[in-house]
This record gives C-alpha cells, sequence and structure tokens, in this order.
C-alpha cells in the first residue's frame, strides 16, 4: 500500500491518499499529483463554503432584524436563502416607519457570490438614506440608480420602493424592473404594474404609481425565486402566485409560509423575499 500526505495550508488538516499497491505499485510522482488533485479540489470546496457562510451571515445581518408593529397593518415577511450548494445572492427587502409613513422595499441585485451580497447592503442602506430625507419612491429611485452608475458602474439591481399611509391607505410606488406587486382585495388579484428600466440603466423612468390599499387587502411583494423557473415562462409563475395568494390566510405568518410551500422548488436554486402587508 502507497500513501502520499499533501497539506496545502498550514491552518488546514492534512489530506492522505491511499493506493492499493497490488503487483505494480504506482509511480511516486504519478501518486503525488493524485494527492496534489485531490488536496486542490478538497481546499476549493472548504473556500467555497466559507465563501457561502459569509454571505449568508452577511445577508441575514443586514436584513431587519424585526417586522415593526404599526397600528391598523398587518406585516409578514419570508427570507429563505438559496440551498447550501448554490452561491448566495443579493436579495434583500425594508419595512421601516418613517414618521406616519411606512417604507416598504424589495429588490434584487444581479449575481450570486459575496459580492452581490455586498452590493445589496449598499443599495438598501441608499435607499433607507433617501427615504430619510423626506423623497418620495421616483426620487428615490432616481437617486439610487445615480448612485449605482457613479460608484457601482458594472452592477444592476431591481427595485420596487413603496410609501403607504397606515391610517389612509394611500400609497406612492416606484420600481426599477422588479416583479410587480400583487394586491389582493375582496374582488380579487391584481398586478400593480409599473414598467420602469432596472438599477444601473440610464434610461428616463415614469411618474410614481398612486393606489390605494383598502380595508382588509393584502399587498405581496416577492423576489424573482419565488415564481421564476428554468423550464416555464414567468407568466406561469405569476399566474401561479395569483392563484395562491387568492385566499388570504387569518396569519399572514401562515399565509407567507404557504406561498413558499405551494410555489417553492424543495430544492431551492435562487434566494427567495416575500413582504407581505395587511390594512385592518
Amino acid at each position: 500500500m502507497a500513501v502520499a500526505v499533501v497539506r496545502l495550508r498550514a491552518d488546514r488538516a492534512p489530506v492522505y491518499v491511499t493506493v492499493a499497491a497490488g503487483n505494480q505499485p504506482p509511480a511516486l510522482s504519478t501518486l503525488h499529483q493524485l494527492a496534489q488533485a485531490v488536496a486542490a479540489a478538497i481546499e476549493a470546496q472548504r473556500s467555497y463554503d466559507q465563501e457561502h457562510r459569509i454571505a449568508l451571515t452577511l445577508q441575514r445581518s443586514l436584513l431587519p432584524r424585526r417586522v415593526p408593529r404599526i397600528a391598523g397593518l398587518d406585516l409578514a415577511v419570508r427570507y429563505e436563502p438559496a440551498s447550501v450548494d448554490t452561491e448566495v445572492g443579493g436579495d434583500f427587502y425594508e419595512l421601516t416607519m418613517l414618521g406616519d409613513t411606512l417604507l416598504v422595499a424589495i429588490g434584487d441585485v444581479t449575481g450570486h457570490s459575496l459580492h452581490a451580497a455586498t452590493v445589496m447592503a449598499e443599495v438598501r442602506h441608499a435607499i433607507r438614506a433617501y427615504a430619510v430625507d423626506g423623497h418620495p419612491p421616483g426620487a428615490i429611485v432616481d437617486r439610487v440608480n445615480t448612485l449605482m452608475r457613479t460608484l457601482l458602474p458594472d452592477e444592476l439591481a431591481t427595485i420596487c420602493v413603496i410609501q403607504l399611509d397606515p391610517a389612509t391607505g394611500a400609497a406612492r410606488m416606484a420600481s426599477a424592473g422588479h416583479l410587480p406587486p400583487l394586491l389582493v382585495t375582496g374582488a380579487g388579484t391584481r398586478y400593480l404594474e409599473h414598467l420602469a428600466p432596472l438599477l444601473g440603466v440610464a434610461a428616463r423612468r415614469p411618474p410614481d404609481l398612486e393606489f390605494t390599499l383598502p380595508q382588509d387587502a393584502t399587498l405581496v411583494l416577492y423576489t424573482d425565486g419565488l415564481i421564476e423557473r428554468r423550464d416555464a415562462d414567468i407568466d406561469d409563475g405569476l399566474r401561479a402566485l395569483a392563484s395562491s395568494a387568492a385566499q388570504v390566510d387569518a396569519d399572514l405568518d401562515h399565509f407567507c409560509h404557504r406561498l413558499l410551500t405551494e410555489l417553492a422548488t424543495p430544492h431551492i436554486r435562487d434566494d427567495i423575499a416575500v413582504v407581505t402587508v395587511r390594512r385592518r
């Protein structure tokens, strides 16, 4: 029996490769090359796992730590990271009261890596900062877009920003290439379309969409991991979401969980964020 021992890094355990000698033992050079290849493959997997854990920790630390309690509103969120063997993406959401107005935002930075997670953090903090300054959704999107084109010229992202008055239900929305929120009322479901280019693109943007969230109505915001499938048209995913969300559970946490159970694949290939807002 021939044994080769390789240690690529001093802080890692060595890798042992054992080969039965048989009638003709392997050449030492061949055995050494085999051990080097095995050790390199193991080290690559270790590095990938470490980066995945760092990115996931970063994502979770930068997302809101709690859902605010707001008179007249029920709020619930779900965030599901991609499967362990899939790179972390840049999905994020925001729920913050600013004075008498609720800021709701959701977005997705293109790419899947630790870098995407760091870009997500910059975009989310920029949205919060411009909202605190008192800007309406369209102005927030414009300013975040300028920031990305100036400081992150090679990045793209989608976002949807909504400012909602809990007392009246009056809302303003601006989107940048994000999937349309779903409005569920007693009369049925409809998507709130606001077609606009992605963040990172120099193009004119439409005025804010103004609408009212009626009493007992629910607003569902989500990222593409919930409905997009490689083997299906996105319109099929939108129809499936509208069908699943047509009946809103009394418990919004259960409602979010049910949407994930019914729509997400068992092996999640992309991060999923779901935000629901119901006006009582």
